[in-house]
């Protein structure tokens, strides 16, 4: 009796939910369907018929949402928008400043919304999902005073580096910061007059989504950032894509191998 008075008992996810009254909280009687993409602002349909079904971390029995598995066709159109929409973002330090504090504020005003995404999506605990929110919001926010920094400094006697978009660039993000990481690549890229093709984790999807939409809110021109969602052909197609002029992930280093032999491809 006293061992049992002091011993730990572990409860299920379910049973934790359903002591806490939050039992059925995120019930639905389907799973929600994703776009395979979103270019242009406008959702796209795949073209194959694959699907991820993303399963709530905290009872998998239950599916969440449905990915369609995007693919190189979806890549491609998502580059030559982003192309399109990079000659047009050829503008000046503050207004690529000014877009950035406003998404910054987006995202601020957005907060409860994508802690939310990230609870449920991720299964992140709300005190981290709090935390993760506001390093998003500092990205953006120190990404906008990176715009405002000369494009020319000197580094060391005599050595000047100067910085210089590079054109479209692709991003590979992972499920497990979907929201700080997103918007610690899309923040700078755009900074420095880039546009992007992001790629998350099919886990992540709903809150990627959700992060351009608020950009978009913001004021951003359209087709300068859109996402392709699924899997690994998708990472695979983008990595390959030859109008994508660099590509950043965050992942492991075996992976990081095979992304520099696909780009090598492309």
């Amino acid at each position: 009796s006293w061992l049992g008075a002091r011993a730990a008992s572990f409860e299920s996810a379910a049973a934790v939910l359903a002591a806490l009254g939050s039992e059925g909280r995120y019930e639905r009687d389907e799973p929600t369907a994703l776009p395979a993409a979103l270019i242009g602002g406008v959702p796209h349909a795949a073209r194959s018929t694959g699907c991820f079904l993303h399963r709530d971390p905290c009872r998998t029995t239950d599916v969440l949402t449905a990915v369609p598995l995007a693919g190189s066709a979806e890549v491609g159109e998502a580059t030559r928008v982003a192309a399109a929409a990079h000659e047009r973002w050829h503008v000046g330090a503050e207004t690529r400043a000014a877009l950035l504090e406003r998404w910054a504020d987006e995202l601020e005003r957005d907060r409860p919304r994508l802690v939310e995404l990230l609870v449920r999506e991720v299964g992140k605990p709300q005190r981290f999902a709090e935390e993760e929110a506001g390093r998003a919001v500092g990205h953006a926010r120190l990404a906008a005073e990176l715009a405002r920094m000369p494009a020319t400094s000197e580094v060391a006697p005599g050595v000047a580096a100067a910085t210089c978009p590079l054109g479209v660039v692709g991003l590979l993000t992972p499920w497990n910061n979907p929201l700080a990481i997103p918007v610690g690549k899309v923040a700078p890229a755009l900074a420095f007059g880039n546009g992007v093709v992001l790629k998350p984790a099919p886990q992540a999807t709903t809150i990627a989504l959700a992060l351009v939409e608020s950009l978009a809110r913001a004021g951003a021109p359209v087709g300068l950032v859109n996402v392709v969602c699924g899997g690994a052909d998708a990472a695979r197609a983008l990595c390959r894509e030859p109008r994508i002029a660099a590509v950043s992930l965050t992942g492991a280093i075996e992976t990081g191998r095979i992304v520099a032999a696909l780009c090598a491809e492309g």
